[in-house]
Protein backbone atom coordinates (compact mmCIF):
# COMPACT_ATOMS: atom_id res chain seq x y z
CA UNK A 1 0.00 0.00 0.00
CA UNK A 2 1.15 3.59 -0.58
CA UNK A 3 0.21 5.58 2.85
CA UNK A 4 0.45 9.30 3.29
CA UNK A 5 1.21 10.83 6.78
CA UNK A 6 -0.42 14.35 7.27
CA UNK A 7 1.86 16.45 10.31
CA UNK A 8 1.91 19.74 10.57
CA UNK A 9 5.77 19.79 10.68
CA UNK A 10 8.86 18.00 9.31
CA UNK A 11 10.49 18.27 12.98
CA UNK A 12 7.54 16.46 14.78
CA UNK A 13 6.81 13.59 12.16
CA UNK A 14 10.48 13.17 12.86
CA UNK A 15 10.65 13.26 16.28
CA UNK A 16 7.48 11.55 17.10
CA UNK A 17 6.65 9.29 13.96
CA UNK A 18 9.88 8.01 12.95
CA UNK A 19 9.34 4.23 14.61
CA UNK A 20 5.66 4.37 13.02
CA UNK A 21 7.07 4.86 9.22
CA UNK A 22 9.86 2.36 9.77
CA UNK A 23 7.18 0.02 11.31
CA UNK A 24 5.08 0.86 7.83
CA UNK A 25 8.15 0.71 5.82
CA UNK A 26 9.03 -2.90 7.43
CA UNK A 27 5.33 -3.89 6.32
CA UNK A 28 6.24 -3.77 2.99
CA UNK A 29 4.28 -0.28 2.53
CA UNK A 30 5.46 3.34 0.81
CA UNK A 31 5.49 5.99 2.62
CA UNK A 32 4.29 9.46 1.64
CA UNK A 33 5.18 12.05 4.09
CA UNK A 34 3.02 15.92 3.12
CA UNK A 35 4.92 18.38 5.56
CA UNK A 36 6.01 21.89 5.80
CA UNK A 37 9.06 22.11 4.89
CA UNK A 38 11.60 23.30 8.08
CA UNK A 39 14.83 22.61 9.11
CA UNK A 40 14.15 19.04 9.81
CA UNK A 41 13.07 18.18 6.59
CA UNK A 42 16.46 16.87 4.98
CA UNK A 43 16.32 14.64 7.92
CA UNK A 44 13.40 13.42 7.03
CA UNK A 45 14.13 12.54 3.72
CA UNK A 46 16.73 10.53 5.26
CA UNK A 47 14.46 8.00 6.26
CA UNK A 48 13.52 6.89 3.10
CA UNK A 49 10.09 8.77 2.60
CA UNK A 50 8.71 10.07 -0.54
CA UNK A 51 8.44 13.76 0.48
CA UNK A 52 5.74 16.26 -0.22
CA UNK A 53 6.25 20.33 0.22
CA UNK A 54 2.50 21.51 1.65
CA UNK A 55 2.28 25.11 2.54
CA UNK A 56 0.59 25.02 5.19
CA UNK A 57 0.52 27.51 8.33
CA UNK A 58 -0.43 25.22 11.34
CA UNK A 59 -0.91 27.35 14.10
CA UNK A 60 -2.04 30.88 11.53
CA UNK A 61 -5.88 31.29 11.69
CA UNK A 62 -5.84 33.25 8.16
CA UNK A 63 -8.99 32.05 5.62
CA UNK A 64 -6.84 32.58 2.65
CA UNK A 65 -4.22 31.30 3.82
CA UNK A 66 -6.12 28.55 4.98
CA UNK A 67 -7.83 27.80 1.53
CA UNK A 68 -4.62 27.63 -0.39
CA UNK A 69 -3.28 25.00 1.63
CA UNK A 70 -6.33 22.83 1.05
CA UNK A 71 -6.21 23.65 -2.74
CA UNK A 72 -2.12 22.74 -2.10
CA UNK A 73 -3.25 19.80 -0.63
CA UNK A 74 -5.45 18.21 -2.96
CA UNK A 75 -2.86 18.76 -5.78
CA UNK A 76 -0.99 16.44 -3.80
CA UNK A 77 -2.92 13.70 -3.16
CA UNK A 78 -4.83 13.71 -6.51
CA UNK A 79 -0.84 13.39 -7.98
CA UNK A 80 0.26 10.68 -5.67
CA UNK A 81 -2.90 8.83 -5.59
CA UNK A 82 -2.51 6.91 -1.70
CA UNK A 83 -4.25 3.92 -1.19
CA UNK A 84 -4.83 5.70 2.63
CA UNK A 85 -3.75 8.88 4.88
CA UNK A 86 -3.21 9.00 8.07
CA UNK A 87 -3.61 12.91 9.86
CA UNK A 88 -1.93 14.32 12.83
CA UNK A 89 -2.43 17.61 14.35
CA UNK A 90 -5.85 19.70 14.20
CA UNK A 91 -5.59 21.42 10.84
CA UNK A 92 -4.07 17.96 9.31
CA UNK A 93 -6.96 15.90 10.86
CA UNK A 94 -9.81 18.36 9.29
CA UNK A 95 -8.34 19.41 5.69
CA UNK A 96 -6.85 15.89 5.30
CA UNK A 97 -10.19 14.14 6.17
CA UNK A 98 -12.18 16.39 4.04
CA UNK A 99 -9.42 16.72 1.13
CA UNK A 100 -8.78 13.20 0.88
CA UNK A 101 -12.22 12.03 0.85
CA UNK A 102 -13.13 14.52 -2.03
CA UNK A 103 -10.63 13.05 -4.07
CA UNK A 104 -11.16 9.46 -3.24
CA UNK A 105 -8.68 8.15 -0.78
CA UNK A 106 -10.01 4.65 -0.25
CA UNK A 107 -8.96 4.69 3.01
CA UNK A 108 -9.00 7.79 5.84
CA UNK A 109 -7.76 7.41 9.42
CA UNK A 110 -6.87 10.31 11.87
CA UNK A 111 -5.46 10.68 15.36
CA UNK A 112 -6.25 12.75 17.97
CA UNK A 113 -3.18 13.50 20.06
CA UNK A 114 -5.31 15.76 22.44
CA UNK A 115 -7.49 18.82 21.81
CA UNK A 116 -4.97 21.74 22.45
CA UNK A 117 -5.39 25.24 24.14
CA UNK A 118 -8.65 25.70 21.13
CA UNK A 119 -11.27 23.72 23.40
CA UNK A 120 -10.09 25.50 27.05
CA UNK A 121 -12.52 28.15 27.95
CA UNK A 122 -11.70 31.73 26.56
CA UNK A 123 -13.40 35.08 25.03
CA UNK A 124 -16.59 35.19 23.21
CA UNK A 125 -14.87 35.57 19.87
CA UNK A 126 -12.70 31.81 21.00
CA UNK A 127 -15.86 30.62 21.49
CA UNK A 128 -17.30 31.91 18.57
CA UNK A 129 -14.50 30.22 16.49
CA UNK A 130 -15.13 27.02 18.37
CA UNK A 131 -18.50 26.89 17.21
CA UNK A 132 -17.63 27.34 13.62
CA UNK A 133 -14.91 24.61 14.23
CA UNK A 134 -17.00 21.61 15.73
CA UNK A 135 -18.51 22.27 11.84
CA UNK A 136 -15.32 21.65 10.29
CA UNK A 137 -15.16 18.52 12.74
CA UNK A 138 -18.45 17.05 12.07
CA UNK A 139 -17.63 17.01 8.61
CA UNK A 140 -13.96 15.87 8.42
CA UNK A 141 -14.66 13.25 11.50
CA UNK A 142 -17.36 11.23 9.20
CA UNK A 143 -14.83 10.93 6.73
CA UNK A 144 -12.77 8.77 8.40
CA UNK A 145 -12.88 4.91 8.21
CA UNK A 146 -11.24 5.09 11.73
CA UNK A 147 -10.47 7.62 14.59
CA UNK A 148 -7.75 6.95 17.21
CA UNK A 149 -7.64 8.54 20.57
CA UNK A 150 -5.01 8.81 23.25
CA UNK A 151 -7.46 8.95 26.41
CA UNK A 152 -11.17 8.41 27.17
CA UNK A 153 -12.10 11.83 27.70
CA UNK A 154 -11.25 13.02 24.08
CA UNK A 155 -13.18 9.85 22.76
CA UNK A 156 -16.10 11.14 24.92
CA UNK A 157 -16.06 14.34 24.03
CA UNK A 158 -16.06 13.56 20.23
CA UNK A 159 -18.82 10.82 20.34
CA UNK A 160 -21.03 13.96 22.86
CA UNK A 161 -20.72 16.06 20.27
CA UNK A 162 -21.85 13.74 17.85
CA UNK A 163 -18.11 14.40 15.70
CA UNK A 164 -18.47 10.79 14.58
CA UNK A 165 -19.62 7.26 15.25
CA UNK A 166 -18.74 5.47 18.26
CA UNK A 167 -17.91 2.33 16.22
CA UNK A 168 -15.46 4.19 14.33
CA UNK A 169 -13.39 5.40 17.33
CA UNK A 170 -10.20 3.21 18.26
CA UNK A 171 -9.05 3.78 21.74
CA UNK A 172 -4.86 2.94 21.59
CA UNK A 173 -2.56 3.92 24.41
CA UNK A 174 -0.89 6.92 23.70
CA UNK A 175 1.98 7.28 21.15
CA UNK A 176 4.02 4.65 22.35
CA UNK A 177 7.74 5.46 23.77
CA UNK A 178 10.92 3.29 21.99
CA UNK A 179 11.71 1.81 25.09
CA UNK A 180 15.45 0.37 23.85
CA UNK A 181 15.80 4.32 22.74
CA UNK A 182 14.65 5.54 26.20
CA UNK A 183 16.52 3.38 28.20
CA UNK A 184 16.85 2.68 32.15
CA UNK A 185 20.04 3.81 33.51
CA UNK A 186 20.10 3.57 37.21
CA UNK A 187 22.66 5.37 39.29
CA UNK A 188 22.80 8.64 37.16
CA UNK A 189 19.96 10.52 38.79
CA UNK A 190 21.10 13.81 41.04
CA UNK A 191 19.43 13.84 43.87
CA UNK A 192 16.75 16.16 44.82
CA UNK A 193 16.31 16.76 41.27
CA UNK A 194 13.26 17.86 39.75
CA UNK A 195 12.57 18.01 36.08
CA UNK A 196 9.78 19.72 33.43
CA UNK A 197 9.99 19.17 29.82
CA UNK A 198 7.78 21.11 27.49
CA UNK A 199 7.27 24.22 25.61
CA UNK A 200 7.06 27.05 28.00
CA UNK A 201 3.44 27.60 27.55
CA UNK A 202 0.78 28.61 31.00
CA UNK A 203 -1.29 25.59 30.65
CA UNK A 204 1.31 23.56 30.75
CA UNK A 205 1.89 24.24 34.32
CA UNK A 206 4.74 25.64 34.05
CA UNK A 207 3.67 28.29 36.74
CA UNK A 208 2.59 26.09 39.39
CA UNK A 209 6.06 24.13 38.57
CA UNK A 210 7.80 26.96 39.98
CA UNK A 211 5.99 28.22 42.68
CA UNK A 212 5.84 24.46 44.10
CA UNK A 213 9.73 24.54 43.72
CA UNK A 214 10.14 28.17 45.14
CA UNK A 215 8.07 26.40 48.45
CA UNK A 216 10.31 23.78 48.51
CA UNK A 217 13.41 25.47 48.27
CA UNK A 218 12.29 27.47 51.36
CA UNK A 219 13.23 23.53 53.32
CA UNK A 220 15.22 22.36 51.02
CA UNK A 221 17.64 24.35 49.45
CA UNK A 222 19.56 21.95 48.05
CA UNK A 223 16.81 20.88 45.36
CA UNK A 224 17.50 21.76 42.04
CA UNK A 225 14.55 22.06 39.25
CA UNK A 226 15.40 22.23 35.45
CA UNK A 227 13.12 23.50 32.61
CA UNK A 228 13.35 21.62 28.87
CA UNK A 229 11.60 23.33 25.58
CA UNK A 230 11.45 26.13 23.97
CA UNK A 231 10.18 29.52 23.94
CA UNK A 232 6.57 29.60 22.47
CA UNK A 233 4.60 32.40 20.78
CA UNK A 234 0.82 31.69 21.67
CA UNK A 235 -0.96 33.96 24.09
CA UNK A 236 -0.15 31.96 26.84
CA UNK A 237 3.62 31.47 26.65
CA UNK A 238 5.67 32.00 29.11
CA UNK A 239 8.65 34.76 28.17
CA UNK A 240 12.29 34.55 28.34
CA UNK A 241 12.25 37.65 30.42
CA UNK A 242 10.06 35.75 33.01
CA UNK A 243 12.14 32.56 33.08
CA UNK A 244 15.44 34.70 33.49
CA UNK A 245 13.63 36.36 36.39
CA UNK A 246 13.69 33.13 38.47
CA UNK A 247 16.56 32.16 37.35
CA UNK A 248 17.90 35.64 38.69
CA UNK A 249 15.89 34.29 42.18
CA UNK A 250 17.46 30.90 41.99
CA UNK A 251 14.67 29.38 42.03
CA UNK A 252 14.83 27.47 38.38
CA UNK A 253 17.70 26.57 35.44
CA UNK A 254 16.28 26.73 31.83
CA UNK A 255 18.07 24.57 29.64
CA UNK A 256 16.16 26.01 26.50
CA UNK A 257 15.82 23.20 23.90
CA UNK A 258 17.50 20.24 23.56
CA UNK A 259 17.34 17.89 20.73
CA UNK A 260 17.92 14.86 22.70
CA UNK A 261 16.54 15.09 26.24
CA UNK A 262 17.43 11.77 27.33
CA UNK A 263 20.71 13.14 29.26
CA UNK A 264 18.46 15.44 31.19
CA UNK A 265 15.78 12.74 32.24
CA UNK A 266 18.84 10.34 33.05
CA UNK A 267 20.07 13.44 35.63
CA UNK A 268 16.63 13.94 36.71
CA UNK A 269 15.05 11.97 40.25
CA UNK A 270 11.77 12.89 39.57
CA UNK A 271 9.89 14.25 36.12
CA UNK A 272 7.37 16.63 36.90
CA UNK A 273 4.48 17.69 34.12
CA UNK A 274 1.75 19.97 36.28
CA UNK A 275 -0.70 20.23 32.90
CA UNK A 276 -4.48 21.67 32.59
CA UNK A 277 -3.60 21.59 28.44
CA UNK A 278 -6.05 19.67 26.96
CA UNK A 279 -3.52 16.50 26.44
CA UNK A 280 -3.63 13.09 25.07
CA UNK A 281 -0.82 11.45 26.39
CA UNK A 282 2.17 13.70 27.08
CA UNK A 283 4.88 11.77 24.89
CA UNK A 284 7.44 13.64 27.41
CA UNK A 285 5.84 11.44 30.32
CA UNK A 286 6.00 8.40 28.33
CA UNK A 287 9.42 8.94 28.02
CA UNK A 288 9.98 9.50 31.47
CA UNK A 289 8.60 6.03 32.20
CA UNK A 290 10.91 4.40 30.14
CA UNK A 291 13.74 5.49 31.34
CA UNK A 292 12.71 4.58 35.11
CA UNK A 293 11.83 8.08 36.67
CA UNK A 294 8.92 8.66 39.04
CA UNK A 295 6.09 11.02 37.61
CA UNK A 296 4.30 13.86 39.34
CA UNK A 297 1.67 14.74 37.66
CA UNK A 298 -2.10 16.18 37.50
CA UNK A 299 -5.00 14.15 37.49
CA UNK A 300 -6.15 15.59 34.08
CA UNK A 301 -6.94 13.75 30.65
CA UNK A 302 -4.53 11.69 29.79
CA UNK A 303 -2.20 12.27 31.87
CA UNK A 304 -3.88 10.15 35.07
CA UNK A 305 -3.05 6.72 32.58
CA UNK A 306 0.70 7.38 33.05
CA UNK A 307 1.02 7.22 37.02
CA UNK A 308 -1.08 4.97 39.66
CA UNK A 309 -0.48 7.65 42.92
CA UNK A 310 1.66 6.18 45.14
CA UNK A 311 3.08 3.46 42.87
CA UNK A 312 4.97 4.88 40.66
CA UNK A 313 4.41 8.42 41.25
CA UNK A 314 1.92 10.96 42.77
CA UNK A 315 -1.38 12.67 40.92
CA UNK A 316 -2.45 16.16 42.12
CA UNK A 317 -5.03 18.29 41.19
CA UNK A 318 -4.35 20.83 38.21
CA UNK A 319 -3.47 24.65 39.36
CA UNK A 320 -2.79 23.76 42.60
CA UNK A 321 1.34 24.52 43.73
CA UNK A 322 0.59 23.03 47.00
CA UNK A 323 -0.28 20.00 46.50
CA UNK A 324 2.57 20.02 43.96
CA UNK A 325 4.98 21.35 46.40
CA UNK A 326 3.97 18.36 48.65
CA UNK A 327 4.87 15.49 46.51
CA UNK A 328 7.81 16.71 45.61
CA UNK A 329 8.86 17.25 49.84
CA UNK A 330 7.71 12.76 49.78
CA UNK A 331 10.88 12.80 47.61
CA UNK A 332 13.49 14.79 49.82
CA UNK A 333 12.13 13.00 52.78
CA UNK A 334 12.67 9.61 51.95
CA UNK A 335 16.11 9.01 49.37
CA UNK A 336 14.54 5.30 48.20
CA UNK A 337 11.14 6.62 47.08
CA UNK A 338 12.42 7.37 43.39
CA UNK A 339 14.27 3.89 43.31
CA UNK A 340 11.04 2.28 43.91
CA UNK A 341 8.35 4.41 42.09
CA UNK A 342 10.86 4.33 39.02
CA UNK A 343 10.86 0.82 39.35
CA UNK A 344 7.24 0.84 39.10
CA UNK A 345 7.63 3.11 35.82
CA UNK A 346 9.95 1.28 33.45
CA UNK A 347 7.39 -1.72 34.25
CA UNK A 348 4.28 0.13 33.31
CA UNK A 349 6.05 1.52 30.05
CA UNK A 350 7.25 -2.33 28.84
CA UNK A 351 3.68 -3.36 29.40
CA UNK A 352 1.23 -0.73 28.46
CA UNK A 353 3.24 2.01 26.05
CA UNK A 354 5.70 0.15 24.17
CA UNK A 355 5.86 1.67 20.89
CA UNK A 356 6.21 -1.36 19.04
CA UNK A 357 2.94 -2.97 19.67
CA UNK A 358 0.99 0.47 19.66
CA UNK A 359 2.42 1.53 16.03
CA UNK A 360 1.28 -2.28 15.54
CA UNK A 361 -2.47 -1.19 16.55
CA UNK A 362 -2.25 1.89 13.94
CA UNK A 363 -1.23 -0.18 11.07
CA UNK A 364 -3.85 -2.16 11.19
CA UNK A 365 -6.66 0.39 11.36
CA UNK A 366 -4.55 1.70 8.21
CA UNK A 367 -4.90 -1.80 5.94
CA UNK A 368 -8.25 -2.84 7.38
CA UNK A 369 -11.26 -3.16 4.97
CA UNK A 370 -13.96 -1.99 7.39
Amino acid sequence: MKIAILYNTSDYLLRFRSELIETLQKAGHEVIAITPRDDATPRLQALNVHWCEWQLEGQALNPLKDLAAILDLRRILSQERPDAVLNFTIKPVLYGSLVASWVGVPRIVSMITGMGSLFLPGSWKKLALLGMIKVVYRAAMRRNHRVLFQNDEDLAYFVAERFLAPAKSLRINGSGVNLARFPCQPGQAVAGSFLLISRMIREKGIHEFVAAARMVKADHPQASFVLVGPIDNNPGAITRQDIAAWEAEGIVRYAGVQADVRPFLAAAEVYVLPTYYLEGVPRSILEALSMGKPVITTDWRGCRDTVASSVNGYLVPPRDPEALADAMRQFLKDPTLSIQMGQASRALAKSKFDVEVVNDTVVQALVART
